[in-house]
């Protein structure tokens, strides 16, 4: 089994095969990304809608586009906040319906 981190900075990934990419950059040049899991944790490089919009909109789309080109993953996890929740007493679950109170959220 291999296993391949995507990090703007590819000295940062871990002690496993990096690779050094921006998916926020409509232009970036993905090699083909040979994937049985894919393990999604984005961060932001900004704090407004346009860098929430670039980042977990069109760079999921991008890193998704480039792993499913050799074949679909049999399983995805998407590290998130729970910010699309807004202020949730309690436990968050996959049944919790999201309600997002702020526009970062709301993208």
């Amino acid at each position: 089994m291999s296993v391949t981190g995507v990090r703007r900075d590819a000295a940062q990934v871990p002690p496993i095969r990096g690779v050094a990419a921006d998916l926020t950059d409509p232009d970036v040049d993905l090699p083909d990304l040979d994937a049985d899991l894919l393990l999604v944790c984005l961060t932001a490089d900004g704090r407004d809608e346009d860098a929430y919009r670039r980042t977990y909109v069109d760079g999921m789309l991008r890193g998704i586009e480039a792993v499913v080109r050799e074949r679909t993953p049999s399983r995805a996890v998407l590290v998130s906040s729970t910010g699309v929740f807004g202020d949730v007493e309690g436990e968050v679950d996959e049944s919790t319906p999201p309600a997002p109170s702020r526009p970062t959220a709301r993208v």
